[in-house]
C-alpha cells in the first residue's frame, strides 16, 4: 500500500481529500503545519506528500527546501496543491523542487489522484500507483458471479461535483456549508 502525507492547515479540505485517496488504496496522514509536516515525513515515510504553501509555523516553500535538503527526500515527490498559486511562494516552490502544482480552486480530488498515480509511476524504478478503485471493483467483479441477493441489489453510480468542490476550495462557501459539503464528499468519495 502506497502511503501519502497532506500537508493541510484546513481541517476540511484535508480530510476531504484523505477520504479520497483512502478510497483509492493509500495509506494517507494529514499534517495540520509545517512543523508537524516535516516531522511527520520523517515519521511516516511516505511515498508522496501534498503540500499547501500557506501553513502556520512553517510555510509550504520551507518545507520544501528541507525536505530537498536531505539525502533521505531529496527525491521524494512533492505535489503543491494551493490557493496561492498567483503569488510568487509558487515560484519559490517550483525553484526549491515541487514536482507538480495544482491551484486548489480549480483542481477535483480525482485531477489530484491522476496527477498523484502519473506522478508516482514516472519515477526511476517505476514504483506503480495504488489501485484505483474502479480497478478493484472490475477484479473483485470478474473474480466471481453475483448470487441472487447480490443482483437484486441497486447499484450507485458516483459522479463528480467539480463545481462544489470549486466553491468548497477557493473558500467563499461559509462554514457551515463547508461543512455540509465536507460530510456529502465524504459518503460519495
Amino acid at each position: 500500500m502506497k502511503k501519502m502525507l497532506i500537508i493541510e492547515d484546513d481541517q476540511i479540505v484535508g480530510n476531504i481529500y484523505r477520504h479520497k485517496f483512502q478510497v483509492e488504496g493509500y495509506q494517507v496522514e494529514v499534517a495540520a503545519d509545517g512543523e508537524a509536516g516535516v516531522t511527520a515525513v520523517n515519521r511516516f515515510h511516505p511515498d508522496v506528500v501534498i503540500l499547501d504553501l500557506m501553513l502556520p509555523k512553517l510555510n509550504g516553500v520551507e518545507v520544501l527546501k528541507r525536505l530537498r535538503s536531505k539525502p533521505e527526500t531529496k527525491s521524494l515527490p512533492v505535489i503543491v496543491l494551493s490557493n496561492a498559486y498567483l503569488s510568487s511562494l509558487v515560484q519559490e516552490a517550483w525553484k526549491a523542487g515541487a514536482n507538480h502544482c495544482m491551484i486548489k480552486a480549480n483542481c477535483t480530488p480525482k485531477q489530484l489522484v491522476d496527477v498523484v498515480n502519473k506522478t508516482l509511476g514516472s519515477l526511476p524504478g517505476n514504483i506503480s500507483p495504488a489501485p484505483t478503485q474502479a480497478a478493484t471493483a472490475s477484479k473483485a467483479s470478474s473474480a466471481r458471479t453475483p448470487g441472487a441477493a447480490e443482483a437484486a441489489q441497486p447499484r450507485t453510480v458516483v459522479t463528480e461535483d467539480d463545481t462544489a468542490f470549486q466553491t468548497e476550495l477557493s473558500g467563499t462557501a461559509p462554514m457551515q456549508s463547508r461543512r455540509r459539503l465536507y460530510f456529502r464528499a465524504a459518503a460519495v468519495y
